[in-house]
């Protein structure tokens, strides 16, 4: 809520100042007369305002999660008959994110000046992305802003309890990988070095896997620098490249291709699909319009692409069960629960059903696949520890051969 100096007079004439918080200036001079004052001076005070205010980290950035809370607080202070003024306020006093509150200050700036929310949030589209804003959108259209806003949080909610899930599936591998890629490092760029001059005071010409071995150690321990600089310049050009259109397409089309990974990432981004497509339809929004916000929630780039087709067809008066159908890139569940959601006019809820479904699905070829992951990674560091050990062992065999 917006701060006010004032200047006054009391009953007695003396001359009073302070501040005082209201929604706008009429508001504020109607408060400072319940003080028992007359005012005679009353001024936003956006400069001291402005001074005080803490300026973000160049580091700090609103992630996914801040703005579940924010969602989640919105529709809460709504559902109490709170205006979107008064609750931009109240979440700009508890959001501890500098950068998340800097946003909401400029977004309640200008919802004061005359300026809707949506587009408000809509010129922060890092913060606020596409299906956010158009969800917005519908419900102050609609006048069912408290109701759209519960719903958006409830989505964010799953979304962000997803996520949670697969990292939490796939912390023990990456400590894995990560302790055991240390372990391989230690021994090849120090353990070994160490012994390279026992090999040679035995005067004799060592095996092929141990003079293989030492080279590798040799040029990691003087070279390590030039290989770390390699991989991180490999990885920023691959990802520069993945977030091209084309690379999206052809990263989005191996990963659909590969055994176990490719169910996995159509089920999850069916998932989004129908949940993202029910969530709009149950906010207002448009089907033509729904399926163009969904096409960029989806998060794979071949199945987007066939949104189009979808798109095209439902413009030209087909339902939207056909269309999908004949793309192929969509399941048999997907379309034929399409189709009986359209036949009875329940939509969204045969929408939320595949999502259900499919949120399950995900879920549990996620511990199918870290299930078998985890045996793998140590399989794999135990054969390259083996091969190191073996490596180094197979002079002092030969030794003792020669020797007998």
């Amino acid at each position: 809520m917006p701060n006010f100096t004032y200047q006054a007079v009391d009953d007695s004439g003396r001359e009073v100042e302070g501040t005082i918080y209201a929604e706008n200036t009429r508001t504020a001079s109607a408060r400072v007369r319940e003080l028992g004052y007359f005012p005679t001076e009353i001024q936003e005070a956006q400069a001291a305002a402005a001074t005080q205010k803490r300026r973000p980290s160049l580091w700090t950035r609103v992630t996914a999660g801040d703005v579940t809370v924010m969602t989640r607080q919105l529709a809460n202070l709504l559902g109490a008959g709170m205006t979107v003024l008064r609750s931009l306020n109240v979440l700009i006093e508890n959001t501890d994110n500098e950068r998340l509150q800097q946003i909401l200050e400029e977004v309640r700036d200008e919802v004061q000046a005359g300026g809707s929310l949506w587009e408000t949030l809509g010129k922060h589209p890092r913060a606020f992305p596409e299906l956010y804003v158009n969800m917005i959108r519908a419900g102050e259209a609609s006048g069912e802003l408290e109701a759209v806003t519960d719903r958006l949080a409830d989505f964010l909610e799953r979304q962000q309890q997803q996520r949670a899930r697969i990292r939490s599936a796939m912390a023990y591998p990456i400590l894995l990988i990560t302790v055991g890629s240390a372990a391989v490092f230690f021994l090849i760029t120090f353990l070994i070095p160490r012994f390279s001059q026992i090999f040679e005071d035995f005067g004799q010409a060592l095996p092929t896997p141990t003079r293989v071995l030492l080279a590798v150690s040799y040029f990691l321990g003087h070279y390590w620098w030039a290989v770390l600089g390699g991989l991180v310049a490999l990885v920023l050009l691959v990802r520069a490249y993945i977030r091209t259109p084309g690379g999206t397409y052809l990263f989005d089309s191996l990963k659909l291709r590969m055994p176990a990974v490719g169910k996995l990432t159509q089920r999850l981004a069916l998932s989004r699909f129908s949940r993202t497509l029910a969530t709009l339809l149950h906010g207002g929004v448009g089907v033509l319009e729904a399926f163009t916000v969904v096409k960029g929630a989806i998060g794979c780039a071949p199945i987007a692409a066939a949104i189009d087709a979808v798109y095209g067809g439902v413009r030209e008066g087909e339902s939207i069960a056909e269309p999908l159908r004949r793309t192929g890139a969509f399941t048999p569940l997907v379309t034929n629960m399409i189709a009986v959601g359209e036949e009875t006019g329940d939509l969204e809820g045969m929408l939320n059903k595949i999502a259900d479904s499919y949120d399950l699905e995900v879920q549990n070829i996620t511990l199918q696949l870290i299930s078998l992951l985890e045996p793998l990674i140590i399989l794999v560091m135990g054969v390259i520890v083996g091969s190191v050990v073996i490596s180094m062992l197979l002079p002092i065999f030969e030794m003792n051969v020669f020797a007998q």
